[in-house]
């Protein structure tokens, strides 16, 4: 590294990252069953910035399959940082890399830490859920699509908006279909977490609305539509599964969208 990377959070408050983990997937360590890897995502200090230090994701057979090639993946968010950045678009500075690890700036608390602080009807969460919702339309309206926003991907510092975990960044996205997408994401996550429809999912959709100039929730819907027909088959699953979260959400969901009545 070309840094000295303090950690914030260790159980040894002098601890630094040491250069040794610069060469995260030497073979030698690897294959020392006595040593544990570093963590994949750790904060740290950089030059008196707080920042994230991510490495690339370690995966058992199993899971390679399903998730594909990690190493990719690490190489195509570092991409997507570099490049976004360069744009201009709200996403964190890149304040070290190396060969296996890059940094980000802290970006502040997520969405999720906002509602867990305060509630769905705090006014820094309200606020910060309306603020994202613009930022995710200027973002579409430069023609770039997140591919997953939802809200622990969103931070917010008290003054800007900013999208992290690039993982599914692509060009193949970056289209009408792909920001209609980021849009059900976006208020699934919301409806989701917080349990309803509150004031706050109509005025981060009011907020959305009044900068789509694309006819992005226009596509959003027609893409609702489709899900509409998956919904009525998984009905009786739903109904059995309607204390977990995500399950509990599909309902309201679909009358956010559509304003049909399904029935709790």
């Amino acid at each position: 590294m070309r840094h000295a990377l303090q950690a914030m959070e260790t159980n040894d408050a002098s601890a630094y990252i040491p250069a040794s983990h610069a060469s995260f997937f030497d073979r030698a360590e690897m294959t020392d069953t006595t040593r544990t890897p570093p963590p994949r995502i750790e904060r740290v200090e950089i030059d008196g910035q707080a920042g994230f230090l991510k490495r690339p994701e370690i995966l058992i057979r199993r899971m390679r399959l399903q998730k594909g090639d990690a190493i990719a993946a690490f190489e195509a968010e570092r991409s997507a940082y570099q490049r976004l950045g360069e744009l201009g678009l709200p996403v964190p500075k890149l304040l070290d890399e190396g060969e296996d690890y890059f940094v980000t700036k802290d970006s502040g608390p997520s969405m999720i830490d906002l509602l867990r602080r305060g509630g769905a009807s705090h006014e820094d969460f309200k606020n910060a859920i309306g603020m994202a919702a613009e930022t995710l339309a200027d973002f579409h309206a430069r023609g770039y699509s997140h591919g997953r926003p939802a809200l622990k991907d969103i931070c917010w510092d008290q003054k800007n908006i900013t999208f992290i975990d690039l993982e599914r960044i692509s060009p193949s996205r970056d289209n009408l279909k792909g920001h209609g997408l980021d849009v059900l994401v976006f208020f699934f996550s919301l409806i989701s977490e917080t349990g309803s429809i509150g004031d706050e999912a109509f005025d981060a959709r009011k907020r959305y609305q009044a900068k789509d100039t694309k006819g992005i929730w226009q596509e959003a819907l027609r893409q609702t539509r489709k899900l509409r027909v998956l919904a009525f088959v998984l009905w009786p699953l739903i109904r059995l599964l309607k204390n977990k979260r995500e399950f509990a959400a599909i309902g309201p969901f679909l009358r956010f969208f559509s304003g049909d009545q399904f029935s709790d």
